[in-house]
């Protein structure tokens, strides 16, 4: 049944969203001149039902109001609500008015062109108000692909009686309102853990610092969602699915990253973990994203021992600690390893061994060996660690260099 007063007009700010589609054709069919089209014009009333004119002639009056849903493409259409708006009322005790959804037209029809009626949508033989302004429950119409169009009569049974006519307002007398939503989904470009991008296949990258961090970043159609998302991540140990944690970051959105910190004591050094990622407007959750995996590196490399067998040559050697995989020097203060917020937010970590001062062993645990100028002469100090794959550092080893 129609709502008196029930029209909301505009967009909400959280999901759903309610928007309302541009009208295709609005106006009204007449049966004393069944071969003519009345198209909506300004400051001109549509009537509705059973009527007379000035010179007494009676008259029968349908309106059509045809709109465009393409525009809601891809999007889950929720539902949809007509409002009208009465001008005049030949008798106020007296209302009767139908909406019938129809087969789609693109002009205003005659009364000799009528479209077919495929359903009663809804009604209203409220007599509260007067004249009043309604809403009808148009929902089972919103499947249509494309065009949707809506027949406004009074009821068979009394469409011959002027007493049931009325006019409805030509600025605004008929409108449509669309309640919908579209699903936000992951982006898998901007899956990370740990600083590094998502790792789908093994050998899965094993990661130091950090470990515990997820992040993800969600794209959304609506746009009055993009700071309205949860983020929700699920993580768990490769060999035990069923030991599922989940974490939601529900402050997340298409601008930044929604992040987790996985809590250390769930990870196990050198245990492999795989996670996934969904997220919510609310309405909508998306599927889960592609799975994720990667191995948790708690434990520093052992210290490397230096020597230097030729002016200026230096060896750095791992003692056969097969987690030792490079190593990194100065002659001056070690520089700390840090990283980066890149777009969206999300935490950027270097390649163990990108940048400068950093050379890779031979074979895990063996050696590497470089030429080096000492910075001055006399005694010098070339400070060296070991580093491991997943960018753990051991204790600094000072060596001293007598130039």
């Amino acid at each position: 049944m129609a709502t008196a007063f029930g029209l909301a007009v505009g967009t909400a700010s959280a999901a759903p969203h309610y928007l309302s589609p541009p009208s295709v054709q609005i106006g009204y069919a007449d049966s004393a001149t069944p071969d003519v089209a009345y198209d909506l014009t300004e400051w001109q009333h549509m009537p509705l039902g059973a009527w007379r004119d000035e010179q007494g002639g009676e008259h029968v009056s349908r309106v059509y109001a045809t709109f465009d849903l393409s525009g809601f493409a891809g999007a889950d259409v929720l539902g949809g609500s007509m409002g009208i708006r009465e001008a005049s009322a030949a008798d106020c005790t007296k209302r009767a008015i139908e909406v019938w959804q129809t087969t789609p037209v693109t002009a205003t029809p005659t009364w000799h062109t009528r479209p077919t009626g495929l359903r009663k949508l809804d009604e209203s033989r409220n007599s509260d108000y007067c004249p009043g302004e309604f809403a009808f429950n148009v929902s089972a119409a919103m499947a249509a692909q494309g065009r949707v169009t809506f027949e406004i009569r009074v009821p068979a049974d009394v469409e011959d009686d002027p007493s049931y006519g009325r006019t409805l307002k030509w600025l605004r007398g008929v409108t449509l309102t669309v309640r919908y939503n579209s699903a936000p989904s992951i982006l898998p470009q901007y899956q990370y853990n740990a600083g590094f991008p998502c790792d789908t296949t093994a050998p899965y990258r094993r990661v130091g610092a950090r470990h515990g961090s997820l992040q993800a970043l969600a794209t959304d159609p609506d746009e009055d969602d993009s700071e309205k998302l949860t983020y929700e991540f699920a993580v768990w140990p490769l060999d035990d699915p069923a030991a599922r944690l989940v974490l939601t970051d529900a402050n997340g959105g298409t601008t930044f990253a929604g992040t987790v910190n996985v809590p250390d004591g769930f990870l196990a050094d050198e245990g492999t973990y795989s996670w996934q990622v969904r997220v919510s407007d609310g309405v909508a959750t998306s599927a889960w994203s592609t799975t994720c995996s990667f191995v948790v590196d708690k434990t520093d490399p052992q210290p490397p021992t230096v020597r230097s067998d030729a002016p200026n040559q230096f060896t750095f050697d791992g003692n056969g600690n097969l987690d030792t995989r490079g190593f990194e020097y100065t002659w001056g203060v070690m520089p700390v390893p840090g990283c980066s917020y890149g777009r969206h937010g999300i935490v950027v970590c270097p390649e163990p061994f990108d940048g400068p001062n950093k050379v890779l062993a031979t074979t895990p645990g063996g050696t590497a060996t470089v030429t080096l100028t000492p910075p001055h002469s006399g005694f010098n100090i070339l400070k060296v660690h070991a580093i491991d794959e997943s960018g753990r550092s051991s204790d600094t080893v000072d060596f001293e260099y007598e130039n």
